[in-house]
């Protein structure tokens, strides 16, 4: 069968590359982790980690684990905006991590100060970019999964030869296009 994604490592390193251009190439990050174990989270936190790693002026202060649970993630990036008062910006690894660091910022009244790349397009995570809690997301494309899976067993049971894999590839979604 088709086996049908996206690049994990590459969406996590859209997602770090643009906080730090939003960064100016300067600033105290974190990372969000999502649940260490799973593979696709690992792979983005390495990713993140690798970019940052490539811009001297970026200091990866703390990485938080949320478990795939936004209400551990706000938890998460409470204490540790609260631990380290100069972060200037966020990544995640998971579609609940940036919900509940969004939800942090608000709360802490640091909308604009501590700037959150997200993940994915959760409707919670489409809200904070129209509400300028987030930046943008760096989201994998589930719709086009499912058509493309959709497709191809049907191409398979009418006999018809289907690719090993098909990349849906990575969208970037802003305030402009949400």
């Amino acid at each position: 069968l088709t086996s049908i994604g996206n690049d994990f490592c590459e969406q996590a390193k859209i997602a770090a590359r643009r906080l730090v251009e939003l960064l100016g190439g300067e600033g105290d990050v974190a990372i969000m982790m999502g649940v260490p174990s799973a593979p696709n989270h690992a792979i983005r936190a390495e990713c993140h980690q690798e970019v940052f790693d490539e811009h001297p002026g970026i200091n990866v202060v703390a990485t938080g684990i949320d478990n795939d649970d936004i209400e551990t993630a706000q938890k998460q990036a409470a204490a540790i905006m609260q631990a380290h008062p100069n972060l200037k910006g966020w990544v995640a690894c998971d579609a609940a991590g940036p919900i509940g660091i969004g939800q942090a910022i608000q709360e802490a009244g640091k909308v604009g100060e501590v700037l959150l790349v997200g993940l994915d397009d959760l409707p919670e995570m489409l809200q904070l970019i129209r509400d300028g809690v987030a930046d943008s997301s760096s989201s994998t494309k589930p719709e086009m999964q499912g058509y493309w899976s959709v497709m191809t067993m049907w191409q398979k049971a009418l006999g018809i030869e289907t690719p090993e894999y098909i990349d849906t590839g990575i969208a970037i979604i802003t305030q402009d296009d949400v």
